[in-house]
């Protein structure tokens, strides 16, 4: 793993504005609707949102704290299984093809960096299943997570190489996430308008967008629905605990407070009561180690957020767990419950765990001039 590319992937999250040309685009899709939101608190987060995006844009950023060795060892691992196990096509895995493809593809790109022929190899896959926008079949349940994980890895790529058919089929991809949003500001599996509301999709659609939009895409409702998408997630933490729920407010769930606190902060909330309330529950008693994957690395995304410098000591069970559960080829199987997937998903999820500051949005940045 290139040291140059732990300083390069995201500027955070994952991590969203518009320059005045921006701005003065036609949009492809309208903006939603904003409930519960006044003028000027849109305006302020809008504003936030396009500082980070810019200082993405020109490079800026402050440094990614270092990874500790036995991360570094066990990440660089599971990069080379990654490149041992590329099928021929370019793609990885058997089921889900396109978003586990996606994720390895990150995992890629943050450790071994853009210029590796597997990470070009894998891009080029992922666009040649796109069709209308769309990299998947829309109609299947699981849907949204492989369209926000496709749209997530061209993006990175676009930005990186500047390359116009990339940037294309970013837009397309994001166009398709934004009329997969509902009035609420929320998503669902399916992108169905009947369904439950999801955290666990919505985290990965903002993320999406965000990545988009610091990539340059053009559309004017981007900035809406990222804002949006705060007032939803909002809308299901507990006053008491902090916590974010799943689908619902009630008691909330900590892998899901991670996936929370990171869409706040996207979406230039980071100074309000419920970002700190969630934050302080984090902080304050670290993180378990019962998580699914997604949910560990989201924990892991908004530990480093808070405290870059200590976002290992926040964590240190779950980074601890994850390196023992590592095999002697560099792979995971992954817990239990997402074995279905394959080791290609664990061993892509469970490599960005480990090197999460060399992705978190607020240190993403345009190339590695910048040293």
């Amino acid at each position: 793993m290139r040291s140059r590319n732990t300083d390069v992937l995201v500027k955070s999250l994952t991590l969203c504005a518009l320059t005045c040309v921006v701005l003065s685009c036609q949009t492809a899709v309208p903006p939603v609707a904003q409930p519960g939101l006044s003028t000027e608190v849109r305006e302020l987060r809008e504003m936030r949102i396009r500082a980070m995006v810019e200082a993405v844009q020109e490079g800026g950023g402050e440094r990614a704290p270092a990874l500790s060795e036995e991360c570094v060892e066990a990440v660089n691992e599971a990069l080379n299984w990654l490149l041992s196990n590329q099928n021929e096509d370019g793609s990885w895995g058997g089921r889900n093809k396109v978003g586990i493809t996606a994720l390895c593809t990150y995992a890629l790109v943050a450790g071994e960096g853009d210029e590796h022929p597997a990470v070009k190899k894998a891009v080029g896959f992922i666009m040649g299943q796109q069709k209308d926008g769309a990299y998947i079949d829309l109609s299947a349940k699981e849907s949204p997570y492989e369209q926000a994980l496709a749209t997530l890895a061209v993006s990175v790529c676009s930005r990186r190489w500047d390359n116009e058919g990339y940037r294309e089929s970013m837009e397309r991809g994001a166009d398709v996430i934004l009329r997969g949003q509902r009035g609420d500001g929320s998503w669902a599996y399916g992108y169905s308008d009947r369904g439950q509301r999801d955290t666990s999709i919505s985290v990965w659609q903002t993320e999406a967008l965000w990545s988009a939009l610091a990539a340059g895409a053009t559309n004017a409702a981007i900035c809406d629905a990222i804002i949006q998408s705060s007032v939803d997630v909002v809308s299901v933490q507990a006053e008491d605990t902090g916590r974010f729920g799943y689908v619902e407010k009630g008691l909330g769930a900590e892998s899901m407070t991670g996936a929370g606190l990171l869409v706040l902060y996207l979406a230039g909330a980071s100074d309000t009561p419920e970002y700190r309330l969630g934050a302080d529950i984090l902080l304050s008693g670290g993180a378990s180690t019962r998580w699914p994957l997604c949910g560990a690395f989201h924990l892991a995304q908004a530990a480093c957020l808070l405290s870059p410098d200590s976002w290992e000591k926040t964590v240190a069970g779950i980074l601890q767990q994850v390196i023992e559960m590592q095999a002697d080829d560099g792979s995971w199987e992954g817990p239990r419950a997402e074995q279905k997937y394959g080791r290609a998903y664990a061993t892509a999820m469970c490599a960005l765990i480990l090197q999460t500051p060399a992705i978190r949005p607020v240190i993403m940045e345009k190339s590695s001039a910048a040293q």
